[in-house]
């Protein structure tokens, strides 16, 4: 192992290399107006530059809780044990009965963001319920919490504070008719567009899905279905079919959340982010989340809703 570790330093390099290559041309075309063709070519190495980047990552860890393997770096502390570090999966899992840390975890996904083109395409997901769920003020706070109050980095970026603006990854195959268009990855606001676009009834599925989960007619005027998640349960249920089919060793399913999302751990973290969604309204964020990413992901054609 010791061997192979050194033996990764220069394909490493190499591949870091490829990937500031790739991400400045995409960016570059991006904001230019040349033709499709051009923008086209740059996904194409933006896309190849990432499926390096993970296919040079080693896998020398695994998560605490599920036991997923996954590259060291890529696990990440989501409570104030040390020691202890999670998969996107299990970040809001009852199991964590540690303090949550929701601030470190941010500044540690935001690390993960900006230097690692192989992050798993789930931590988008966390990093989206983190901000919705704290607000557009989500920077003030940040700046003035451990890590970021003593870091020598840049202040917490802007997309906490407009989580639309976070980059989601997208699965490189069996993508759906909804992603026409968008290249490896796009903004978390432009792929919930897209996503509502292509099945604009999405809320009347969720009720459905929901009134025969609880047996009982979904209420008027309810606020079952936090719109404020509404985003985060999108981002759920693309990153981590994203995850599914870029990471060949991992078992994580595109569709049951059940396992992975739970009151008590969620209610931790809002509790520390002074989110408004606390107290009773966890419960709801916690069915918005959770059935949410599931309908989601059925209409997109990544599983079968448990209740049809």
């Amino acid at each position: 192992m010791k061997a192979r570790r050194e033996n990764a330093g220069p394909r490493l390099a190499a591949a870091l290399k490829r990937i500031i290559r790739a991400i400045r041309g995409h960016y570059r075309h991006a904001r230019s107006n040349r033709g499709h063709g051009s923008r086209k070519r740059s996904a194409a190495r933006l896309a190849k530059a990432r499926a390096d980047a993970i296919a040079a990552a080693i896998v020398d860890s695994e998560c605490t809780i599920c036991c997923e393997p996954y590259p060291t770096a890529h696990l990440l502390r989501t409570t104030t044990a040390n020691e202890v570090t999670v998969c996107p999966a299990c970040v809001f899992d009852d199991n964590l009965w540690m303090e949550a840390f929701p601030q470190r975890l941010a500044y540690e996904i935001d690390r993960l963001i900006q230097k690692d083109l192989a992050i798993p395409a789930g931590w988008t997901a966390v990093a989206a319920v983190l901000a919705y769920a704290a607000g557009p003020t989500t920077c003030a706070p940040l700046e003035r919490t451990e890590p970021w109050a003593h870091s020598l980095e840049p202040a917490p970026p802007a997309r906490w504070a407009d989580p639309g603006i976070l980059w989601i990854w997208l699965p490189p195959a069996n993508r759906p008719a909804a992603f026409t268009g968008l290249g490896p990855g796009a903004s978390l606001r432009a792929v919930a567009a897209a996503v509502e676009a292509a099945h604009p009834d999405l809320h009347d599925r969720f009720r459905s899905r929901l009134e025969a989960e609880l047996g009982t007619p979904f209420p008027q005027d309810s606020d079952l279905l936090v719109k404020e998640l509404w985003p985060a349960a999108i981002a759920y249920a693309v990153t981590f079919a994203t995850d599914k089919f870029e990471r060949r060793w991992s078992r994580l399913p595109a569709v049951n959340l059940f396992d992975f999302i739970q009151e008590r751990s969620l209610a931790d973290h809002f509790a520390h982010l002074r989110s408004m969604l606390t107290a009773d309204r966890t419960i709801h964020a916690l069915l918005t989340l959770e059935f949410g990413a599931q309908v989601v992901a059925t209409a997109l054609g990544w599983g079968t809703d448990e209740a049809t």
